[in-house]
């Protein structure tokens, strides 16, 4: 609304010299210079991971050594079918509930705010899938939780707190 109407001739000018740039060929010698993968430079699959499985009591605890710029990622994952069966469609509720009420010395709010200001977050999530090579289902409850190396002790506490004193 600001415009003359010599500014606004210069606009439409302009836009117009922008479209007939965009829609023009690129030179072949512009296009040639453009570099070009082939199948053979790219990998079959995906890079493999470092894995160490390591025996924790009664659970296995498998170590992924990757370079992550400093924060640990934590995944705790539950066995669903330790659950009675009429039980685990709640279990997506259940972790929702886990992440969300407090525990019975701190309020949802504190509880809250100590995921906040000392981790990168924590989630509940549930998972399903294939076993590779059986014909069994994987069911687990998942804790995802993620901190820089210096406050994992506080991530592993906050999880301590919700699974062994939830409200």
């Amino acid at each position: 609304a600001g415009l003359d109407a010599g500014a606004l001739r210069q606009w439409v000018a302009q836009t117009a010299a922008f479209r007939r740039a965009a829609a023009a060929p690129e030179p072949p010698a512009a296009l040639a210079a453009i570099p070009a993968l082939t199948l053979d430079d790219v990998a079959e699959g995906p890079p493999p991971v470092p894995s160490r499985a390591i025996p924790t009591g009664s659970a296995l605890t498998l170590h992924h050594d990757l370079a992550t710029g400093g924060i640990v990622y934590l995944d705790l994952a539950f066995d669903l079918h330790a659950l009675d069966q009429a039980l685990v469609p709640y279990a997506p509720l259940f972790g929702r509930a886990l992440t969300g009420i407090g525990t019975t010395r701190e309020e949802y709010d504190a509880v809250a705010r100590r995921v906040g200001i000392l981790t990168g977050g924590l989630a509940a999530t549930t998972l399903t899938a294939a076993s590779y090579g059986t014909p069994a289902a994987v069911a687990r409850l998942v804790l995802r939780g993620k901190a820089t190396v210096d406050r994992v002790d506080d991530l592993l506490a906050i999880l301590g707190d919700l699974l062994l004193d939830l409200r």
